[in-house]
């Protein structure tokens, strides 16, 4: 998507008349935290964000003269129906929110350990991990920054590792602990 003056200005205007249209007394909106997605002929996709999702569509439309339709993973066909030709790719990746939300519960789970033993760690670890690619199946490989995120996080649980090894003189065997290096 690309910032367009023209095109932020009417998301601008969009945003204020629906505000002003809403009473007062019920709820308000405001701007900051507020996604506009702008489909002009200079933005030939929509994003939009839904449940930890972002959702770029392409229409078939706006593509260039010698783009085809991709057949890859995060990638789906939208139909039409009726006819059953293909009218648009959507592209999907994980939102910054669902990376956030990931962090998050992995940094509860360290902050929580305390003095448990190392495989209660690897445990809630793991089924964060399998939760994480349950939830997001095929959109997990194609955002670069839940890639990073896997790692870094990774990294962490495998730091406490090394602690509990050090501090209690246990080797605990890496097998038990998923790795997420693996998934990119």
């Amino acid at each position: 998507m690309r910032l367009i003056k023209p095109d932020v200005n009417l998301g601008r205007a969009v945003f204020w008349n629906i505000k002003q249209s809403l009473p007062r007394s019920l709820t308000t909106i405001k701007w900051e935290g507020t996604f506009v997605s702008i489909y002009s002929k200079d933005d030939p996709q929509l994003l939009f964000s839904m449940s930890g999702f972002e959702v770029c569509i392409l229409p078939k439309i706006r593509m260039l003269d010698g783009d085809q339709f991709l057949l890859k993973d995060a990638v789906w066909n939208l139909t039409n129906e009726q006819t059953k030709e293909r009218t648009a790719q959507a592209f999907l990746c994980i939102s910054d929110e669902g990376i956030q939300q990931f962090n998050n519960h992995i940094q509860q789970v360290l902050m929580s350990s305390g003095s448990t033993t190392f495989s209660k760690i690897v445990n809630k670890w793991n089924t964060a991990l399998i939760g994480l690619m349950t939830y997001y199946c095929e959109a997990v490989i194609h955002t670069n920054e839940l890639l990073d995120a896997l790692i870094k996080t990774e990294n962490k649980i495998q730091t406490r590792q090394h602690w509990f090894e050090w501090e209690d003189a246990v080797a605990f065997p890496a097998s038990g602990l998923l790795y997420a290096k693996g998934v990119g």
